[in-house]
């Protein structure tokens, strides 16, 4: 025997009676089904396309293609594309070029950074908790298994520098195909159902894995007759199968079946369950040989050309064969297959089935085609959603890749005539009438620099910084701009002044396009709309009294628009509102968002502008992308736009995602422009490409002062206004900022309070500012060179009646057993900018102060089951999970937020329970965030550091070392949740070293800004610099 014997399944039945009463109680006192978990079943099949050289995802459901993916690393002459799929466990088969990546499922991306290199002539297969590579070179057999219900799997154990589990033994190098010549021709290895592995080489060995508790057992290694070396093996229940192509035979246990005359298309079906027949297809048809022995019986005579491996779906098997058009064929319980009508024209060349959760398509991998076997047509729809590239081959992988492809194109930069207020900053937007004829990124590379007045570039050099003396005149100016590629445009610049009693209307700016965003019905969108309007005065201009027919359309005091689309919403929605600069009447603007449902979502695609960022060498820098962003009232299983795919570097850069961020290192650089791609990905929205610009300069060898760019605030009546003022400053170097100061112009009108070294409140005092808007000055320092001064434009507006705050859903994951602090009114707020606080008597809550936990899953919100506690916890909501689970859960908290004027709405927190790690979900490194805090010298301050959301799996942190010695001062000591960190007395002398490496275990940041003006240093909320 070549195998050992088959699995025999072992039976039990238990009866019992009980009565009528037991089973009404067992039906009241229930918890129903343990398991919580949210499906995130999409009914998406992933389907590969060689011609354009994509991944994809067709949603069956919505029929049709809801995403699609290039490799990472670039385009290639030519494609081998292959996937394999067992529910959300998906891998992507990139075989030309030689990498095997894990896919994120949620995202729709490779996750190039876990990929594995492999030989191109692999074998992978993926199916029933396991994924196996087998190395045609070497014989070397690698594997590892996943969960059911995971969503991803381990890559490492299938790395070539990786210790095989199992050997066939060594091929010859030089043997094509990755024929195995020592041991005497090809090798063919398949998984079963099971998750067994199985491999074969036509020298007669066969190695068979069978899966265990901990991964899998020990190799069980047989030998059967030698074959020829063409194999291919494949398994139908516990039944081992092997094809010799070359000698039109197959071997099922024992016994030997001759197929006739040899076929070299000849394929054996792929791995299913138990069936009495093993079915193989040939170029002429499709023919099932029973596994007990006997002739074959011929299921379908009518192929086309060379055929895919034949597939199982229930009770019936399928067939396809290449040919023009093709051909498809069904049969069911034995019977006589019936062809299945292609319905377009042209060729099928490479046909195969892809399968996941029963859903089947067959997918020409040479043209990407696609064609649904149960509604009989063709589905795919490519060419809505793969990049745009031009039709010229030689020129496809340059410009998919980098967008210069042109690199002697000059710039182009027009005149412009704009306005400045004397006795304030403004900026001047000159790029928007300059271009480039290539697309580039252009920055202003040159300041003007004039008398008697201070002109700056701004820190992403898309603007000019103006400051005005009170007495200032008319000015004129030349600025020059560059693409990056060391071509220069010039153009003139005259400012012209504007009294108080001169005034001119917000308006577009110029070559404005308008960007459709689009919503799933019942969600909301998020679009910056500011950023599009110019004043030509240099007023700051603020965004008002949005209105919708259908929907709800709110104004965000950071200039975007919020709005949540009607449930049976399902076209265009416009959204009108009024552009202001606080001056004179308002110009009316609009929005048109496209609102659909969800089985109309096909192409949900975040608007993307490219982003331009400044460093010095080998320092880190944040680029920061304005997208819209979106969100779910339902359950968040997808979150909002971030970046996807590989961040294709260049020269010297390590790069790496923290959305909605990229969070690059320039390693050893030379000074220059470097120009990294990036993709921007929306849940199962295509990808969208973009730029990022860097402009890397030597250090200075002397501190510089920063560059404070202008704030503005909008006072609501008399709420408030909270003003991150350092959110658009910057320190040439890098170094942290502080605000040491700030004044008003009329403090009778106007107060203004420094908070944590960062933010400005500033408060009115009377009913009706005047003249509005005024300015506040500030002092921001960097600790080296003396304070630079900022201002902000304070505007006051009519206040806002009603102004209920609006909430928007907070995500948590915590470990079952521990516990989980939820800031939910961190992105929380009103259209006035009003502070907010947790309501702590809500009705129908266990107890005051308690909140409300449910499980969206269960169809009575887990009303009988253990779904933990939640508590109210100042302006944090505490999640104390429950002791055990044996599956991932999701589960929602509900909070009251309410002004202190009274005004209330309800919002959702959800949070992620998950189980005890196990060797399929093993436990994951904590992720510390950044922080910061600021201190004047001599002076000792405690640094927070936060227990919750620092960890993937949501376990409790805490601080247990120090990874670096600070600079500037010493480490008094630690707590589990806290620094003390004293500033050495003398550090204003010595400021010129002014950094500190990271704390590795907790991963704080300090940086001393050496003012005694500043304010004692604390922690900043999730704040970078």
């Amino acid at each position: 025997m070549w195998r050992t014997g088959r699995w025999r399944l072992l039976t039990a039945a238990l009866v019992s009676i009980v009565c009528v009463g037991a089973l009404i109680a067992f039906a009241v006192l229930s918890d129903g089904n343990p398991s919580r978990k949210l499906d995130v079943h999409d009914s998406g099949i992933w389907v590969t396309n060689d011609k354009d050289g994509l991944f994809g995802r067709l949603n069956k459901s919505a029929e049709a293609l809801d995403n699609v993916f290039m490799p990472p690393g670039g385009a290639q002459t030519n494609y081998a594309l292959d996937v394999r799929q067992d529910r959300s466990v998906v891998v992507a088969w990139d075989q030309s070029g030689g990498r095997l990546l894990p896919v994120d499922v949620g995202l729709g991306v490779a996750v190039a950074d876990r990929a594995v290199t492999l030989a191109p002539d692999s074998i992978v297969d993926l199916r029933g908790g396991s994924l196996a590579v087998l190395d045609r070179k070497s014989g070397k057999i690698r594997a590892t298994r996943y969960a059911s219900d995971a969503t991803t799997v381990t890559m490492s154990p299938l790395d070539s520098t990786m210790p095989s589990i199992a050997e066939l033994g060594a091929g010859s190098p030089s043997a094509p195909g990755g024929q195995a010549a020592s041991v005497g021709g090809s090798m063919a290895m398949a998984i079963g159902v099971d998750g067994s592995v199985h491999a074969a080489s036509s020298a007669g060995k066969v190695v068979t894995l069978p899966v265990a508790e901990a991964g899998f057992a020990e190799a069980v290694v047989e030998s059967m007759p030698a074959a020829g070396d063409d194999i291919e093996l494949t398994t139908v229940g516990d039944r081992t199968v092997l094809l010799d192509r070359g000698r039109a035979t197959l071997t099922i246990g024992n016994t030997s079946v001759s197929l006739g005359a040899a076929d070299p298309e000849t394929r054996l079906q792929l791995p299913s369950g138990s069936h009495d027949n093993v079915v193989v297809a040939t170029s002429k048809g499709l023919y099932a040989v029973p596994l007990g022995g006997g002739a074959p019986k011929a299921l379908f005579e009518a192929g086309t050309g060379a055929p895919a491996a034949p597939q199982w779906i229930g009770a019936c098997v399928y067939g396809a064969w290449a040919g023009t058009p093709g051909a498809v064929a069904k049969s069911c319980n034995g019977q006589a297959a019936v062809p299945l009508t292609v319905d377009r024209a042209g060729a099928l060349s490479r046909p195969v089935f892809r399968v996941n959760r029963d859903l089947m398509v067959v997918n020409d991998v040479a043209t990407g085609r696609l064609f649904d076997v149960d509604a009989a047509r063709s589905l795919d729809n490519w060419d809505e959603l793969k990049p745009k590239t031009k039709d010229n081959s030689a020129e496809r992988q340059e410009s998919s890749q980098n967008p210069l492809a042109t690199q002697d194109q000059q710039p182009k930069a027009a005149p412009d005539r704009l306005g400045a207020r004397p006795g304030r900053s403004t900026v001047l937007h000159v790029l928007d009438n300059d271009s480039d004829p290539g697309g580039r990124v252009l920055a202003i590379t040159a300041d003007p620099g004039l008398a008697g007045s201070v002109v700056a570039i701004a820190p992403d050099r898309q603007s000019l910084l103006l400051t005005l003396p009170e007495q200032a005149s008319d000015l004129s100016m030349t600025y020059t701009i560059d693409n990056g590629t060391g071509n220069t445009a010039q153009a003139a610049l005259s400012v012209e002044i504007r009294s108080l009693t001169e005034n001119e209307p917000p308006q577009l700016r110029t070559g404005f396009t308008e960007r459709i965003p689009t919503v799933i019905a019942g969600r909301t969108v998020s679009t910056p709309i500011v950023g599009d309007w110019r004043d030509y005065d240099g007023d700051a201009v603020s965004i008002v009294s949005p209105t919708t027919d259908k929907g709800t359309a709110a104004a965000t005091p950071d200039g975007k628009l919020e709005f949540i689309a009607p449930i049976d919403g399902d076209g265009t929605q416009k959204i009108s509102f009024k552009a202001t600069d606080g001056r004179g009447p308002p110009t009316d603007g609009s929005l048109t968002v496209a609102s659909q449902t969800p089985r109309r979502r096909r192409r949900s695609r975040p608007p993307l502008s490219l982003m331009l960022c400044a460093a010095r060498s080998a320092r880190r820098l944040w680029c920061r992308h304005s997208s819209m962003t979106c969100r779910d009232r339902t359950p968040p299983l997808l979150t909002g736009p971030g970046l996807g795919g590989q961040y294709r570097s260049q020269g010297g850069t390590r790069g790496r995602d923290r959305p909605p961020h990229r969070h690059g290192h320039p390693d050893r650089l030379s000074t220059g422009d470097l120009l990294p791609d990036y993709s921007a990905a929306f849940g199962s929205a295509p990808f969208a490409q973009g730029q990022i610009r860097v402009d890397v300069s030597t250090p200075p060898a002397q501190p510089l002062p920063p560059v404070t760019m202008p704030d503005m605030a909008a006072l609501r009546g008399s709420v408030p206004a909270m003003v991150d003022v350092l959110a658009n400053d910057v320190d040439p170097a890098g170094h942290l900022l502080t605000v040491q100061s700030a004044t008003v112009t009329d403090p009778e009108q106007l107060e203004v309070a420094v908070i944590r070294g960062r933010w400005l409140r500033i408060t009115p005092l009377v009913e009706s500012i005047t003249p509005s808007p005024q300015v506040v000055r500030y002092t921001v320092s960097n600790g080296m060179t003396s304070g630079v001064e900022g201002d902000v434009s304070v505007t006051q507006l009519p206040p806002v009646i009603p102004d209920p705050p609006r909430t928007r859903d907070d995500i948590a994951v915590v470990r079952d057993g521990d516990s989980v602090l939820i800031p939910v009114l961190a992105n929380d707020s009103t259209q006035s900018g009003a502070f907010l606080r947790l309501a702590t008597n809500i009705v129908d809550t266990p107890n005051a102060g308690q909140l409300l936990v449910s499980d969206p899953a269960a169809a009575d919100g887990g009303a009988n089951a253990d779904l933990g506690r939640a508590y109210i916890s100042g302006d944090n909501v505490r999640y104390v999970a429950p002791a055990k689970v044996d599956a991932e859960k999701v589960l929602r908290i509900e909070y009251v937020a309410e002004t202190y004027e009274g005004d209330q709405s309800t919002g959702n927190a959800y949070v992620t329970i998950k189980p005890q790690p196990t060797d399929t979900t093993p436990n994951q490194a904590p992720l510390p965030q950044t922080l910061e805090a600021r201190a004047t010298a001599g002076d000792t301050i405690t640094v927070s550091v936060a227990s919750s959301g620092q960890d993937p799996d949501g376990d409790a942190t805490s601080v247990v070392g120090i990874g670096s010695a600070p600079t500037l001062g010493r480490i008094r000591g630690t707590s589990p949740s806290s620094l003390t960190y004293e500033a050495y007395p003398d550090s204003a002398a010595r400021t010129s070293s002014a950094t500190s490496s990271q704390i590795v275990t907790a991963k704080p940041r300090l940086r001393w800004c050496g003012s005694r003006s500043s304010p004692r240093g604390q922690s900043g909320p999730g704040s970078r610099a």
